[in-house]
């Protein structure tokens, strides 16, 4: 079945919209707007389950990993995300920034604690903390064996750094004009045509620039349920819905590389799986070193590949 996060809302047009259904009009109530919104429905919209069509079928499994994370997040600080809500809501570029990478790294902390593999665990899930490390390298369970995922690497033996182009990994904006400019790219993501351009390039209606998040939802499309260029593609796809062209940098030149590509045919329960993780993860940390005030350096550098690859096998991939 093909996931149905396309006719669901992202996070930001999710956070906007439940206070005005809720009757929120005039300006003391929209200040109370952010301790209205329960938290399951903050996370809930990271990974792709709002809207009416996640209420039911395969997004099920969606909700109760999300209701899972925003309980931990919520046990480990509470009222943060309502903080976060606050923030996402403000279309200013840097509190925006600076909640994603909040809520980024409270769901990476969430997933890595112990009382949330406790809970995890019960429910199926695989987990960071259900794997043990063997020397060097990233562990992952395959077919119920364990496997050492290491570092894709080139010729030279070295791990791969993708992207890279004319002595750079990110755009040719850079520092806080940079960071400026980009906000400019921050559009009303609560508009349709975003999953109207989606479509378009699932269909291949559209051709979009290969260096761009379109680019990079473009190289992995047409992959079956289950494979790491499933789930990847609709990991792209939920980013682009919230952000759009936000903080993209160059990431299609990763996703649409051949080192990238070999990956996308296999299980995402496999070592591809973790490799896609490492891979992108990379790219993230390498913009982040080569400009400070990247806002795609600066979330993206937040899931390690652990968390990129537990939402990966857990949220984002279409079971067979």
């Amino acid at each position: 079945m093909r996931r149905s996060w396309l006719s669901g809302i992202s996070v930001v047009a999710w956070i906007a919209a439940l206070p005005l259904a809720q009757g929120c009009s005039d300006d003391a109530k929209e200040d109370e707007r952010p301790t209205t919104i329960a938290g399951s429905e903050i996370v809930r919209g990271v990974v792709g389950a709002t809207g009416p069509s996640a209420e039911s079928g395969g997004d099920a499994r969606l909700r109760e990993v999300a209701d899972a994370l925003a309980a931990e997040i919520e046990a480990e600080a509470p009222g943060r995300l309502a903080q976060i809500a606050a923030d996402l809501r403000s279309r200013d570029g840097e509190r925006v920034v600076a909640a994603k990478v909040l809520l980024d790294s409270s769901i990476a902390s969430a997933v890595e604690s112990r009382s949330f593999a406790a809970r995890a665990n019960g429910g199926g899930l695989v987990t960071p903390q259900s794997l043990r490390p063997l020397g060097e390298g990233m562990p992952l369970v395959d077919a119920g064996q364990q496997l050492l995922c290491e570092h894709p690497k080139g010729a030279d033996g070295q791990p791969l750094h993708l992207g890279q182009q004319n002595g750079r990994y990110g755009d040719d904006r850079s520092g806080a004009g940079g960071a400026l400019r980009d906000t400019g790219d921050l559009v009303d993501t609560t508009d349709v045509l975003v999953l109207r351009t989606l479509n378009r390039v699932d269909s291949g209606e559209l051709t979009p620039d290969p260096d761009s998040r379109l680019g990079a939802y473009a190289a992995t499309r047409g992959y079956p349920p289950g494979t790491t260029g499933n789930a990847v593609h609709n990991a792209i796809g939920t980013i682009y819905v919230t952000f759009a062209n936000y903080g993209q940098e160059k990431i299609g030149r990763v996703f649409d590389s051949p080192e990238a590509r070999a990956l996308y045919d296999q299980p995402v329960a496999s070592c591809a799986g973790m490799q896609m993780a490492l891979l992108e993860y990379q790219y993230w940390q390498d913009v982040a070193r080569e400009d400070g005030f990247s806002p795609g350096g600066r979330m993206g550098s937040m899931f390690n590949p652990s968390v990129r690859n537990f939402l990966q096998t857990n949220v984002f991939v279409t079971k067979p």
